[in-house]
């Protein structure tokens, strides 16, 4: 028969108190990296009950208390693995992802400026506009004979 381990040891078993900083915010201090098994970053706990829950929520309700109706835990350290509470910020879901989405456009590089046009195609031939698309008649018709 199995023996009974206290879920909140074996919980803390399974994080690395000694991960760096994240680079963007070193003011927050290290993160605390889960360790075991995770699902799309986010680490994945068997709490008492048998429930499997999100380790991040696991850990402010361990830490800090119930995470309020209708909102989502933000990560602040932009680190899904991370189960600092300290790192965690109870939002609503449009702000978490909102947030999220300001996050990824700053990381993204800046849009690259449109390439001009040439006004003629490979051959020479002057473009005609037809809708939003520049084709070349001449290279049409040049085809069309040939089939």
């Amino acid at each position: 028969m199995p023996t009974y381990r206290n879920p909140t040891a074996r919980f803390w078993e399974k994080v690395d108190f000694h991960s760096p900083p994240p680079g963007d915010r070193p003011d927050l201090g290290a993160c605390w990296r889960w360790l075991a098994r995770t699902n799309r970053g986010y680490g994945q706990f068997r709490d008492g009950w048998g429930a499997t829950v999100k380790a991040h929520r696991w850990a402010y309700e361990n830490q800090i208390g119930p995470i309020p109706d209708g909102l989502d835990l933000d990560h602040l350290c932009c680190n899904n693995g991370c189960v600092r509470p300290s790192h965690l910020e109870p939002v609503t879901k449009s702000e978490n992802t909102r947030r999220a989405w300001l996050r990824d456009s700053a990381r993204r590089p800046p849009l690259q400026p449109a390439v001009p046009r040439t006004p003629h195609c490979a051959r020479g031939h002057a473009f005609s506009v037809r809708g939003h698309r520049q084709v070349c008649l001449s290279c049409i018709k040049i085809s069309a004979a040939k089939y």
